[in-house]
């Protein structure tokens, strides 16, 4: 047995996935259609428009791609970690989108005031969790949660995710003066808190509310400019009124969905959930190994 601290600062944490249809771009990508070359044709072959229009493209997406400017305008992921404590408290959500570090998207959201203040935010080629972005959530997230606990001392459980388990994370976690500890595979829907009490599950819902709401607050006047392609349907998630299927949020409407969304998690339903599971405040904790 090991002995650990369990307070008010014992923590859980776990990623969902926000996935929007947006018309955001990814930055240095170049989707496979738009690149695979035309057969291949000898010299003496004489060469069609139409397969000079092709190669004439393909070098236009490759100049833009060498220059970091190449997009695309699919589905686009947005993974976001959120951590909860027993006393009730929300982290701050940390918002993993697609793109690179230094590149366009991160200038974007440091750079933009417009990004919500309550959110963190990191890019992933992948937009997911990585060694470098787990540690990035840590000195952005976890480390000024626990300065002022260095005293009393702080406590996280993770699920066992293989970037959790990282020699370089847990270091960087003790540094903190935080205890560790992992949920066993399998036992998520017994022990995670978020998953205990569909926190997980019931901020997704929020985040489609807001998301809904944006394309209804969206299709005021879209009516206005119907004739020129755009397309509005009645009803919507929860009703209210018509809504626009052409509007699309931009990587800050998204960081703004999450924000609002993770406000509305009650606090009582975080700590009742503690308490269900079995987890509760003390001095000190003896945890079986």
């Amino acid at each position: 047995a090991t002995a650990a601290t369990a307070t008010a600062a014992t923590a859980t944490a776990a990623t969902a996935t926000v996935d929007l249809s947006t018309d955001v771009k990814s930055e240095g990508e170049v989707s496979t259609a738009s690149t695979s070359s035309p057969p291949a044709t000898s010299s003496s072959t004489t060469t069609t428009p139409e397969a000079a229009s092709i190669r004439k493209k393909i070098a236009t997406i490759k100049k833009k791609s060498k220059d970091d400017r190449a997009t695309i305008g699919d589905r686009q992921r947005c993974t976001v970690l959120i951590g909860v404590t027993m006393s009730g408290e929300k982290l701050p959500p940390f918002l993993i989108f697609r793109g690179r570090a230094k590149g366009r998207i991160q200038r974007e959201y440091k750079g933009k005031t417009e990004y919500p203040k309550t959110c963190k935010y990191a890019v992933q080629e992948n937009a997911w969790m990585d060694k470098s972005v787990f540690l990035e959530w840590i000195e952005l997230v976890w480390k000024p949660f626990c300065r002022d606990k260095v005293q009393s001392g702080t406590y996280i459980l993770m699920d066992e995710f293989s970037v959790h388990m990282m020699t370089d994370c847990t270091d960087r976690l003790r540094e903190c003066g935080t205890k560790i500890d992992f949920i066993m595979g399998g036992y998520n829907d017994k022990l995670q808190v978020l998953d205990v009490g569909n926190i997980t599950d019931m901020f997704k819902d929020f985040v489609k509310e807001e998301f809904d709401e944006f394309q209804r607050s969206s299709s005021n006047g879209a009516s206005s400019v119907a004739g020129e392609g755009s397309t509005v349907t009645s009803g919507g998630s929860g009703g209210g009124g018509p809504v626009s299927r052409d509007k699309k949020p931009t990587r800050c409407d998204i960081a703004k969905f999450v924000s609002d969304a993770w406000k509305k998690i009650p606090s009582d339903s975080i700590q009742s959930t503690w308490s269900a599971i079995g987890y509760h405040a003390q001095q000190s904790l003896v945890i079986d190994a």
